[in-house]
């Protein structure tokens, strides 16, 4: 008779064991950000909603102001187990994930319109590659862009010549673009900079204009070139095995809930950033600009040459860079696009440059497609265009090849086509129809590899 209990007695211990509500993670993390700036006030707050939302099941305990250490100290103490995770600059966590500086090279990004194109394109590349290494990343947020302020007006690449030129330590990527500019940059720590603007050590520093401000350099210099010369990022992490602890729903809404913080921790970030614009100015800091629109390419050449540079370097993987180059061309293809609309060349850095993308991809009703196909060489035939756009996904081909669009009765269709490998042209891109008049049928890259969009 007990003998038979057994199993009955096993069974009512699993469910009660199931029962039972999963203990509490505490996620310890830790920062360099100071407390009661804003990253951390919204940081408590998401963590308090978090922690409400869970019944307590998930906790978020904050050590700011790098009272356990800087950047690899914390890194070295999440991989002993004593914290969870922390917030990081994405140059800390080059060592794990080379890839995740590729957003700061120098020049290369040079708007905020440029760098929530790329940013929608590659983030997710990135925090994959993350989590091969062991880190789950919640979120990637502004560090805004940094800026030359210097003793004197840096108007042309040549004025960087016999400047002393400040760079973080290890810092590859600014160590090429500024030797490519023939200057060569003094490496020191963060926490010595102040000191060395002091007694003239260095005389120009990049900076974001809030952290200059916090910093106080900004009572060392005196100009302010403004051409963005990097944009920068930074990394919220946990250790994949800690995470992987927490329920999957809850998992779920920590995501949420942090990519929610995120985006308000950017729109943030870029006013606060227009405003530490206007209290330098106030402060008496002299804002340049490249001497003329030629200059402002000398400017971005650099970019382009650091790419080559780094690409030997092997530090990046060729498939990021790869994707980066393909992104920012496209960008580059839309300013062109747009110059060209406008009558003429626009000189200086302020050109809006999505405005053309923005418009037709606002437009787009993903739910009235034309055709979806996965064959590179397929015709895309419709019979009646709608008359709202349509979009036609490729899947994965490799090459848009020869695409037919058929339509009646309208006046004006454009196919905007490209190859997903390279941003090259379609070269064999037809457009036919009836009682069309005049066609524009124009080559133009116009997304990254997905899309081929036509305009009634």
């Amino acid at each position: 008779m007990r003998e038979r209990s057994f199993p009955s007695l096993i069974a009512v211990t699993a469910m009660l064991l199931l029962a039972t509500p999963a203990a509490a993670r505490a996620l310890k993390i830790a920062t360099i950000v100071p407390n009661g700036s804003a990253w951390m006030q919204e940081m408590r707050q998401v963590g308090k909603a978090i922690e409400e939302e869970t019944q307590g099941r998930v906790k978020f305990k904050f050590y700011p102001g790098g009272i356990m250490g800087n950047d690899n100290t914390v890194l070295r103490k999440i991989r002993a187990g004593q914290l969870q995770g922390g917030a990081f600059t994405s140059g800390a966590l080059a060592r794990i994930y080379p890839d995740i500086e590729l957003y700061g090279i120098p020049l290369l990004l040079r708007s905020y319109d440029e760098v929530d194109y790329v940013r929608a394109r590659l983030d997710d590349a990135l925090i994959a590659g993350f989590e091969r290494a062991g880190l789950v990343v919640l979120a990637i947020t502004d560090g805004g862009f940094a800026y030359l302020m210097s003793q004197k007006p840096l108007r042309r690449v040549s004025d960087l010549r016999g400047t002393k030129v400040w760079i973080q330590e290890g810092d590859v990527m600014s160590q090429t673009a500024f030797q490519i500019a023939g200057v060569s940059p003094i490496q020191l720590p963060l926490a010595d900079v102040y000191t060395a603007l002091q007694t003239r050590l260095v005389d120009t520093v990049g900076a974001p204009t809030m952290g200059a401000i916090a910093l106080q350099w900004h009572t060392k210099v005196k100009y302010l070139t403004d051409v963005p010369l990097s944009y920068l990022t930074g990394v919220f992490a946990l250790d994949a095995k800690a995470f992987g602890r927490i329920r999957a729903g809850d998992r779920q809404l920590v995501r949420e809930k942090m990519e929610q913080a995120a985006r308000r921790l950017d729109a943030a970030s870029r006013e606060g950033e227009q405003n530490a614009k206007q209290a330098l100015q106030e402060h008496g800091i002299e804002f340049v600009t490249a001497a003329a629109a030629e200059e402002v390419e000398r400017w971005h050449d650099i970019s382009d040459q650091a790419l080559v540079l780094l690409r030997e370097k092997q530090i990046y993987s060729e498939e990021m860079l790869d994707a980066l180059e393909r992104c920012v061309h496209a960008v580059e293809l839309a300013i062109r696009r747009q110059r060209h609309a406008r009558g003429g060349r626009r000189g200086g850095i302020d050109v809006e440059v999505m405005d053309r993308l923005r418009e037709g991809l606002a437009a787009l009703q993903p739910g009235r497609p034309l055709q979806e196909v996965g064959h590179a060489d397929a015709a895309l035939e419709v019979a009646d265009l709608p008359a709202a756009i349509g979009l036609v996904h490729l899947g994965n081909a490799d090459v848009v090849g020869p695409a037919v669009v058929r339509g009646e009765e309208h006046e004006r269709v454009l196919l905007e086509a490209l190859r997903s490998q390279r941003l090259e042209h379609a070269s064999h891109t037809a457009v036919q129809g009836e009682d069309h008049g005049g066609v524009d049928a124009l080559a133009v890259v116009l997304d990254v590899g997905e899309r081929l969009v036509v305009f009634p």
